[in-house]
């Protein structure tokens, strides 16, 4: 509760909700137990101010705001890793599948003279623990060459994200993964290896297809699924992709390439008298409008994507009487709106005629017209900020067109004021120019510097700034990351299709050479085995589309306009991969057409 001066009486409001309360919980005090209790205290405000019923009081602890917002993104980036590890997995089983069905009849002539299935079964594991280990090595190797790059490429807002290194807490975790991973990718093969049957293996010799089928069937489940993961990462990717590029093509509502923006913070001496701080903005915008190159220059103490927010309790003049509320506004120079690009809707915006003591004057947007004024003309309307020591009625003489202030967020109702009536020790100076905006940044440097030495200088293009900004720059690094190890992930999974039908065809050699010389159309072996390797890549499709549509609401959050089951880029995704697909699949079917029958028949 707050009491106001708006020049005729003490005016209390309970709408001055830019305060945030930071309590300690006694111990044994869970946050639950905090909430039950804060939420008895909202029902008492509430009896007795029934106008503030529906408010509440919401309990949060201080870990779940700092890491509230970023939480989901690292969880996804910690799925997608996992995913491409289990990728990887898949395909040194199959390679370890392969060397295992290789070395069978070694495995059975040492079984008939007395080795254990037990000490078979650790020799194998131990190989591909060895395999992982040394594989771990040299990844945690490229990790401390790469952590600082990677790093430094992190968007704004990360939490302790300075504080990101490997350690001895990364390596000891490198190294359990190395060997669980060396365990997980050995465990089937090595199974595979030591119970095949010492007789059949002795009765098959040197032919190296016998029992093939079955290894068959298993390395293209495990194909089947580096597809289905694949195509899970793939499409998460292309989500991303088409939800960054609505986010940057939308209507900004004010134009972007030919500004520079500069937030001024006076020193305090520029404060302690209402007549220094606008001195020196106008001899600074009188050196600003003299610098070759410079258009316009206007001035806001509210810049989008700059500066913060100014949510002031706001009292509106509506046809069913005053309306309090919480309302974004600023105070800008006349030239402000022509500068952004901000087209005028209605009356007009302000102009050298508004100035200190003259009838107070605001402009408004369309959202607060659509809120407040519906079906009425707001010219003429009166709103108010219920700020101590500024509290007076100002009359709407315009309406413009709105503007984002946050790309993922629709334009929000808000009003501007005249900056001669308002003026502000901070502002944003706003600087049209004719030529390259950041080739007239160490001018505009100069001229504050010309002004006042002692004034910190920071000047941006402002498309620059919107790029750095979190909305912008997070979904941006996060579409890095997930290309990058979709990339990784789609590459893997093609890897595997052609190592499996390679295999196959070799294995296959003499069967293939006899059907072809026994009139065998080279077209039917072209098409035998690329229809084994699209019906791979089909059960992988269905499988993964299944489980990206189950996993899509994790992803909803994330997402800008786009729906998780997006169908223009799940069909896209699938013609990728069954085009990658089918390239792959190509190489070892246009192989298996050039086996020689004679030299099929001789080793037959």
């Amino acid at each position: 509760w707050a009491t106001f001066n708006d020049g005729r009486k003490q005016s209390p409001t309970r709408n001055a909700g830019y305060l945030k309360v930071v309590a300690r919980l006694k111990p044994g005090i869970s946050v639950a137990q905090a909430q039950r209790e804060m939420d008895a205290v909202a029902r008492r405000i509430g009896e007795e101010h029934p106008e503030e019923v529906e408010h509440g009081i919401g309990l949060f602890s201080q870990k779940e705001l700092v890491v509230a917002n970023t939480r989901p993104a690292l969880l996804l980036l910690l799925g997608s890793v996992g995913l491409v590890l289990l990728i990887a997995c898949a395909n040194i089983a199959n390679l370890l599948l392969v060397r295992a069905t290789e070395r069978r009849r070694e495995l059975g002539v040492r079984q008939a003279l007395g080795a254990g299935r037990g000490r078979l079964l650790v020799q194998h594991l131990s190989e591909s623990v060895v395999l992982s280990l040394a594989g771990g090595a040299a990844g945690y190797l490229v990790a401390v060459g790469s952590i600082g790059p990677f790093v430094a490429a992190f968007p704004g807002g990360l939490p302790r994200g300075n504080e990101v290194g490997v350690d001895y807490r990364v390596l000891a975790v490198a190294a359990g993964l190395s060997i669980a991973t060396g365990l997980a990718t050995g465990v089937l093969p090595a199974i595979r290896a030591v119970t095949t049957s010492v007789v059949q293996v002795l009765q098959d010799g040197g032919r190296g297809f016998a029992g093939g089928r079955q290894h068959n069937r298993t390395q293209a489940a495990l194909v089947v699924s580096e597809i289905a993961l694949a195509f899970v990462l793939l499409a998460g990717a292309g989500l991303f992709v088409r939800s960054f590029t609505r986010l940057t093509s939308i209507e900004r509502g004010f134009v972007t390439d030919s500004l520079l923006v500069m937030p001024v913070v006076l020193p305090i001496p520029y404060r302690e008298s209402n007549e220094t701080a606008p001195a020196f903005y106008q001899e600074l915008n009188e050196r600003l409008r003299s610098t070759p190159g410079v258009e316009l220059v206007a001035a806001t103490s509210q810049m989008p994507f700059v500066s913060g927010f100014s949510w002031p309790p706001t009292s509106i003049e509506t046809s069913e009487g005053v309306v309090e509320d919480i309302m974004h506004s600023s105070s800008v120079t006349p030239e402000y709106f022509e500068a952004m690009g901000i087209p005028t809707v209605a009356g007009r915006t302000f102009d050298s005629s508004d100035r200190d003591g003259s009838l107070p004057v605001a402009v408004v947007n369309e959202a607060m017209v659509k809120q407040y004024w519906p079906d009425e003309n707001p010219i003429g309307r009166q709103v108010r900020r219920d700020v101590q020591g500024d509290s007076v009625w100002m009359t709407v003489i315009g309406v413009v067109g709105d503007i984002r202030n946050q790309l993922n967020r629709a334009p929000f109702p808000e009003f501007f004021m005249a900056n001669a009536q308002r003026p502000s020790w901070y502002r944003v100076e706003v600087i049209k120019t004719a030529v390259r905006p950041n080739s007239l940044i160490p001018a505009v440097r100069e001229a504050v510097w010309a002004v006042d030495p002692d004034v910190p200088v920071q000047v941006w293009k402002l498309e620059d700034r919107i790029n750095q900004s979190a909305a912008v720059a997070s979904p941006r690094f996060g579409i890095y990351v997930l290309g990058a190890l979709s990339a990784l992930a789609g590459l893997l999974a093609i890897v595997g299709i052609y190592g499996v039908l390679a295999y196959a065809v070799q294995q296959r050699s003499q069967e293939i050479g006899i059907r072809m010389a026994l009139g065998a159309a080279t077209r039917n072996v072209l098409g035998a085995v690329l229809q084994r390797g699209l019906v791979m890549v089909g059960t992988g499709l269905a499988l993964g589309l299944a489980i990206a549509l189950a996993a899509g609401r994790l992803m909803e959050s994330l997402l800008f306009e786009v729906s998780p089951a997006d169908p223009v880029t799940m069909v896209a995704v699938a013609l990728l991969v069954l085009f990658a697909a089918l390239v792959a699949s190509f190489v070892p079917a246009r192989r298996a057409t050039r086996v020689d029958p004679v030299e099929a028949m001789r080793d037959a």
